[in-house]
């Protein structure tokens, strides 16, 4: 008998325990009836092709059979409207999903008509619906906001699984970020994913407040108090958006800004969406334009035009093995950095992607197969990007298997653009529907094929901040120029329409003279002897590159030329000739002095050859002293298996053909 009776007081205390979660079946039924999903017609698998088949079979049966998608919760209030959060109709930004519905418990979906009223700070929208008598459907109504402690109830479509409800506790109410104007109601009711925009309801089915966020570091979630709603004037949408805008290559400073707008309403959801991304839009320029770039620019008050701190910018030149962007770091320094942990992934017919990530962004270099012209590649975007995607290892999860992406087929958009250095970039969007995603792609033609910038994230970031900070790093990219001969006569040989010439590709010059070459480059030239040249295919050269002031405008220009062979050993060459320039006043005193060493010819640039490691060498100073402003340097290189008489008759008869003007 005792046995018995601890088991009955403990399953009564139980029942006392959880019972406090427990609503009442006419409240259950009345916010089953008055609460909705938010669903959008799930998107098609777009352009996008696989290495197999996707296995569908293997999501879950609710799921693969669904033609729509649920992004989100709404509810019907007395006054006849709909409510939710402004972010589940995506009224800031760009997306993929076109056409938005409501659904009810029985599964009918109606389409969204018109937007009434929103707040996007306060993340509430208010709309009508198409094809609905709301005039005998179950309404809800508000309340004023209880006190703490009070028992809570989240509702909504959690996890895009269908309408639930869970219970917790009113924890607290705290200030909004800004102006501290209203309070947010925070409570310990569980809302996932899908919850946004449900009803926060009393035990009544009362509306307390409309779910918007999740607390980041703490297991409590946010809701709007609904009577902010009546704070925001009828047919009016508020855009308020607080934010710091950061560029990826400048890293001392966060660029605060508020974007600030107001819509007359009602609208479409389509009208409403474009007109605030289109505010979104030309504030962003004009935040660029006027904030950054007016400070920020080579010239500007904070450009590396001053060269203060002392950077070596303006005095040095440079022959990369990967492109590179130009940053300022912490210190306020201007230097240049290149992606870390490279990955090379081959192409068929000696093609090759090395392919990194730098400011957030994938950085890749395509060296074209030898079966693509650089001009039909140009023009194909999706093939270059194909190649690109490979180098990535771009997959797709479904049912547990990963799959690789191995096109992303056409592109749904394509635009090019200007750098301020004079350079054409090629960019192009690509759709993944089945996430609400963009891949893009941003190209500059280069003589051995592209660099190629990429990112992959959801659509709204894509329009509206990542392709304004791609365009922005791009006048800040100092490409690898190099290639064979043929592939740089086909890079010089772009039709103008396609790829005008600009300050880099304009100054070079090839010609042949007699069996061998002169390269020519600006006021240099440089002699490849026939007995050195073996074939455009086979001989390959690259330019040195180097920031410049030029009457208080940069200019990334050629400073040197380096031709070279390394595909068999005992034939082996490299050739340059380089302008070295004056350090700046604010050099470092070994960089002045290295100057001085170089510019008197003295040192290993006293024009004798010698040895070292298993090369032989000779440099000299062809024009140019400590008095010049310029020096140009000449330096030639061969294996050490080259006679030395063989080796000077070499350097003699490169110097007898190249020039310095």
């Amino acid at each position: 008998m005792k046995k018995n009776f601890i088991i009955s007081f403990l399953i009564c205390f139980t029942v006392s325990i959880f019972g406090q979660g427990i609503l009442s079946a006419p409240v259950v039924d009345k916010l089953s009836k008055a609460v909705y999903e938010v669903v959008v017609l799930k998107p098609g698998e777009g352009n996008i092709e696989y290495e197999k088949r996707l296995p569908l079979e293997r999501i879950a049966y609710s799921v693969r059979t669904d033609k729509y998608l649920p992004i989100g919760t709404a509810f019907l209030m007395e006054d006849g409207k709909f409510y939710s959060a402004a972010h589940v109709v995506q009224l800031r930004g760009k997306s993929l999903y076109k056409d938005y519905f409501i659904r009810d418990r029985d599964g009918k979906t109606y389409p969204i008509d018109k937007i009434e009223k929103f707040s996007i700070n306060r993340d509430f929208v208010v709309f009508s619906v198409k094809n609905l008598n709301t005039g005998s459907l179950e309404k809800l109504k508000s309340v004023n906001v209880p006190a703490m402690n009070t028992q809570v109830y989240s509702v909504g479509n959690a996890l895009g699984e269908g309408i639930v409800i869970r219970d917790g506790v009113l924890t607290s109410q705290t200030f909004e970020d800004v102006n501290g104007e209203w309070k947010w109601l925070r409570f310990s009711a569980a809302a996932s994913p899908g919850n946004s925009g449900g009803p926060l309801v009393d035990k009544e089915g009362n509306v307390l407040g409309i779910i918007t966020m999740k607390s980041q570091n703490e297991n409590l979630n946010y809701a709007l108090p609904f009577g902010e709603t009546k704070n925001v004037p009828d047919n009016t949408g508020i855009v308020f958006i607080p934010s710091y805008y950061n560029m990826p290559n400048i890293t001392t400073e966060k660029f605060y800004n508020i974007y600030e707008h107001e819509i007359s309403l009602p609208k479409t959801l389509a009208d409403t969406q474009k007109e605030v991304v289109s505010y979104i839009e030309e504030y962003t320029e004009k935040l660029i334009d006027e904030k950054i770039r007016a400070v920020y620019n080579p010239s500007g008050e904070k450009g590396f035009l001053k060269d203060e701190p002392y950077t070596g910018l303006l005095d040095s030149a440079y022959a990369l093995d990967f492109p590179s962007v130009l940053c300022i770091n912490s210190s306020e320094e201007w230097g240049l950095y290149s992606p870390n942990n490279v990955k090379d992934t081959k192409l068929q017919n000696e093609g090759t992607v090395s392919y990194g990530t730098i400011l957030g962004y994938g950085l890749a270099y395509l060296k074209k197969p030898d079966t693509d012209s650089l001009e039909d590649l140009l023009k194909t975007p999706k093939k270059y990007v194909d190649y690109v995607i490979k180098g990535i290892g771009l997959t797709r999860n479904v049912g547990g298997e990963t799959i690789r992406i191995t096109s992303l087929g056409e592109p749904v958009e394509e635009e090019t653009f200007t750098d301020s250095l004079g350079r054409k970039w090629f960019t192009s969007y690509f759709e993944l529907p089945f996430t609400d995603a963009v891949f893009m792609s941003m190209a500059l033609p280069v003589p051995e094929g592209l660099v190629v910038f990429t990112c992959l994230d959801v659509t709204s970031e894509i329009y509206t901040g990542h392709n304004y900070d791609l365009k922005f790093i791009a006048d800040y990219v100092f490409p690898k120029y190099t290639g064979t001969v043929s592939e740089w006569k086909e890079f010089l040989s772009l039709p103008e329409e396609l790829y005008p010439k600009y300050n880099i590709s304009g100054s070079v010059k090839i010609e042949k003279i007699g069996t061998g070459l002169n390269i020519k480059v600006d006021e240099i030239c440089l002699n490849i002897p026939e007995n050195l040249y073996y074939g455009d295919d086979e001989v390959s050269f690259c330019l040195s590159m180097g920031y410049e002031n030029k009457d208080n405008k940069y200019a990334l220009s050629p400073l040197g030329v380096n031709a070279f062979y390394e595909s068999l050993q005992d034939k082996y060459f490299s050739v340059y000739i380089i302008k070295n320039r004056k350090p700046g006043k604010n050099a470092p005193v070994p960089v002045q002095e290295a100057w001085l060493e170089k510019s008197k010819g003295k040192g290993s640039y006293n024009g004798k050859a010698f040895e070292a490691g298993g090369y032989r060498y000779i440099n000299e100073i062809i024009k140019g002293d400590e008095n010049s402003e310029t020096v140009y340097e000449y330096s030639l290189r061969q294996n050490e298996s080259v006679k030395a008489g063989e080796f000077k008759k070499n350097s003699k008869n490169i110097l007898k053909n190249s020039s310095v003007e």
